[in-house]
Protein backbone atom coordinates (compact mmCIF):
# COMPACT_ATOMS: atom_id res chain seq x y z
CA UNK A 1 0.00 0.00 0.00
CA UNK A 2 2.97 2.62 -0.06
CA UNK A 3 2.21 6.44 -1.65
CA UNK A 4 -1.52 5.60 -1.85
CA UNK A 5 -1.64 8.91 1.10
CA UNK A 6 1.97 10.12 -0.31
CA UNK A 7 0.90 14.06 0.65
CA UNK A 8 -1.78 13.50 2.83
CA UNK A 9 -2.95 14.47 6.00
CA UNK A 10 -5.45 12.63 7.61
CA UNK A 11 -7.37 13.28 11.04
CA UNK A 12 -7.93 10.10 13.25
CA UNK A 13 -9.95 10.21 16.33
CA UNK A 14 -9.47 7.82 19.59
CA UNK A 15 -6.10 7.47 17.88
CA UNK A 16 -3.94 6.07 20.98
CA UNK A 17 -5.43 2.74 20.58
CA UNK A 18 -7.59 0.15 19.59
CA UNK A 19 -8.98 0.51 16.22
CA UNK A 20 -7.75 4.31 15.81
CA UNK A 21 -4.34 3.04 16.41
CA UNK A 22 -4.63 0.65 13.51
CA UNK A 23 -6.11 3.22 11.26
CA UNK A 24 -3.24 5.58 12.18
CA UNK A 25 -0.89 2.46 10.98
CA UNK A 26 -2.57 2.01 7.84
CA UNK A 27 -2.42 5.21 6.91
CA UNK A 28 1.26 5.57 7.44
CA UNK A 29 2.16 2.71 6.05
CA UNK A 30 0.48 3.98 2.62
CA UNK A 31 2.65 6.87 2.76
CA UNK A 32 0.34 9.33 4.48
CA UNK A 33 0.91 11.81 7.81
CA UNK A 34 -1.02 10.92 10.87
CA UNK A 35 -2.81 13.72 12.87
CA UNK A 36 -4.01 11.51 16.11
CA UNK A 37 -6.13 12.89 17.78
CA UNK A 38 -7.10 12.10 21.26
CA UNK A 39 -7.23 12.82 25.40
CA UNK A 40 -4.19 10.65 26.43
CA UNK A 41 -1.03 13.07 25.14
CA UNK A 42 1.75 10.11 26.68
CA UNK A 43 -0.44 7.26 24.87
CA UNK A 44 -0.81 9.03 21.68
CA UNK A 45 2.56 9.60 21.53
CA UNK A 46 4.02 6.34 21.72
CA UNK A 47 1.60 5.46 19.21
CA UNK A 48 3.06 8.04 17.26
CA UNK A 49 6.64 6.72 18.07
CA UNK A 50 6.21 3.46 16.17
CA UNK A 51 4.70 4.49 12.77
CA UNK A 52 6.62 4.66 9.79
CA UNK A 53 7.49 7.74 8.41
CA UNK A 54 8.47 11.33 10.20
CA UNK A 55 5.34 13.42 9.61
CA UNK A 56 2.74 12.94 11.94
CA UNK A 57 1.74 14.73 14.81
CA UNK A 58 -0.90 15.15 17.67
CA UNK A 59 -3.82 17.18 18.86
CA UNK A 60 -4.44 16.24 22.36
CA UNK A 61 -8.60 16.95 22.50
CA UNK A 62 -11.57 15.64 24.36
CA UNK A 63 -13.86 15.38 21.55
CA UNK A 64 -17.08 15.91 23.81
CA UNK A 65 -16.46 19.24 23.82
CA UNK A 66 -16.94 21.18 20.69
CA UNK A 67 -14.82 24.29 21.91
CA UNK A 68 -11.69 22.08 22.44
CA UNK A 69 -11.99 20.37 19.19
CA UNK A 70 -12.67 23.58 16.92
CA UNK A 71 -9.75 25.38 19.25
CA UNK A 72 -7.38 22.68 18.77
CA UNK A 73 -8.05 22.14 14.78
CA UNK A 74 -8.63 25.69 14.29
CA UNK A 75 -5.87 26.43 11.48
CA UNK A 76 -4.54 22.41 10.77
CA UNK A 77 -4.43 21.45 7.56
CA UNK A 78 -5.64 18.30 6.95
CA UNK A 79 -6.97 16.20 3.43
CA UNK A 80 -9.59 13.74 5.41
CA UNK A 81 -11.14 12.59 8.86
CA UNK A 82 -11.81 8.93 10.58
CA UNK A 83 -13.86 9.84 12.99
CA UNK A 84 -13.25 7.04 15.03
CA UNK A 85 -13.64 7.73 18.72
CA UNK A 86 -15.82 6.11 20.62
CA UNK A 87 -16.88 4.22 23.88
CA UNK A 88 -19.21 1.50 24.68
CA UNK A 89 -21.63 0.58 27.49
CA UNK A 90 -23.48 -3.12 28.58
CA UNK A 91 -26.45 -2.10 30.23
CA UNK A 92 -30.31 -2.67 29.63
CA UNK A 93 -31.76 0.18 27.71
CA UNK A 94 -34.49 0.34 30.51
CA UNK A 95 -32.05 0.54 32.85
CA UNK A 96 -28.96 2.63 31.67
CA UNK A 97 -27.69 5.30 34.43
CA UNK A 98 -28.18 8.57 33.26
CA UNK A 99 -24.38 9.37 33.91
CA UNK A 100 -23.20 6.68 31.44
CA UNK A 101 -25.79 7.25 28.49
CA UNK A 102 -24.49 10.60 28.39
CA UNK A 103 -20.97 9.65 28.51
CA UNK A 104 -22.08 7.66 25.30
CA UNK A 105 -24.10 10.00 23.17
CA UNK A 106 -21.22 13.24 24.01
CA UNK A 107 -18.20 11.15 23.15
CA UNK A 108 -20.18 8.73 19.83
CA UNK A 109 -22.68 11.21 18.40
CA UNK A 110 -21.56 14.65 19.44
CA UNK A 111 -17.81 13.93 19.93
CA UNK A 112 -18.40 12.88 15.92
CA UNK A 113 -20.19 16.06 15.39
CA UNK A 114 -18.28 18.25 16.89
CA UNK A 115 -15.10 16.59 15.01
CA UNK A 116 -16.50 16.83 11.57
CA UNK A 117 -17.88 20.47 11.90
CA UNK A 118 -13.99 21.50 12.99
CA UNK A 119 -12.87 19.82 10.38
CA UNK A 120 -14.99 21.39 6.97
CA UNK A 121 -13.18 24.54 7.25
CA UNK A 122 -9.49 22.39 6.71
CA UNK A 123 -11.20 20.64 3.97
CA UNK A 124 -12.68 23.41 2.32
CA UNK A 125 -10.05 25.35 2.20
CA UNK A 126 -8.34 22.21 0.49
CA UNK A 127 -10.83 21.98 -2.27
CA UNK A 128 -12.52 19.56 -0.71
CA UNK A 129 -11.49 16.01 0.93
CA UNK A 130 -12.91 12.67 3.03
CA UNK A 131 -14.57 12.28 5.82
CA UNK A 132 -14.89 8.37 7.14
CA UNK A 133 -17.16 8.01 10.43
CA UNK A 134 -16.49 4.88 11.81
CA UNK A 135 -20.58 3.32 13.04
CA UNK A 136 -21.43 -0.33 13.90
CA UNK A 137 -23.57 -3.28 12.76
CA UNK A 138 -25.10 -2.19 16.04
CA UNK A 139 -26.60 0.80 14.78
CA UNK A 140 -28.48 -1.51 12.03
CA UNK A 141 -29.01 -4.60 14.27
CA UNK A 142 -28.75 -3.99 18.05
CA UNK A 143 -28.26 -7.21 20.59
CA UNK A 144 -29.58 -7.13 24.14
CA UNK A 145 -27.58 -4.37 26.53
CA UNK A 146 -26.10 -2.88 23.84
CA UNK A 147 -29.32 -0.23 23.01
CA UNK A 148 -27.29 2.98 24.30
CA UNK A 149 -24.10 2.04 21.96
CA UNK A 150 -26.66 1.30 19.03
CA UNK A 151 -28.67 4.32 19.57
CA UNK A 152 -25.57 6.11 19.32
CA UNK A 153 -24.40 4.46 16.12
CA UNK A 154 -27.51 4.42 14.07
CA UNK A 155 -27.62 8.11 14.90
CA UNK A 156 -24.01 8.54 13.49
CA UNK A 157 -25.52 6.25 10.49
CA UNK A 158 -27.88 9.24 9.83
CA UNK A 159 -25.77 11.58 10.51
CA UNK A 160 -23.11 10.60 7.70
CA UNK A 161 -26.04 10.29 5.11
CA UNK A 162 -27.01 14.15 5.94
CA UNK A 163 -23.55 15.29 5.31
CA UNK A 164 -22.63 13.76 2.30
CA UNK A 165 -25.66 15.27 0.96
CA UNK A 166 -24.79 18.36 2.53
CA UNK A 167 -20.45 18.71 1.85
CA UNK A 168 -21.00 16.91 -1.64
CA UNK A 169 -21.50 20.39 -3.41
CA UNK A 170 -18.06 21.03 -1.38
CA UNK A 171 -15.74 18.43 -2.63
CA UNK A 172 -15.82 16.66 0.39
CA UNK A 173 -17.14 13.12 0.26
CA UNK A 174 -18.57 11.24 3.67
CA UNK A 175 -19.20 8.01 4.33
Amino acid sequence: MTGQLHAKTILVTGAARGLGAAFCQTIAEAGGSVLALGRDEGALAAMIAGLPGTAHDLVVADIAKAGAVASQLAGRRFDGLVNNAGIAMTAALHASAEDDVRRVIDTNLLGSLWTLQASVPALTANGGGVIVNIASVLGHRPLPHTGIYALSKAAIIQMTRSAALELARDNIRVN
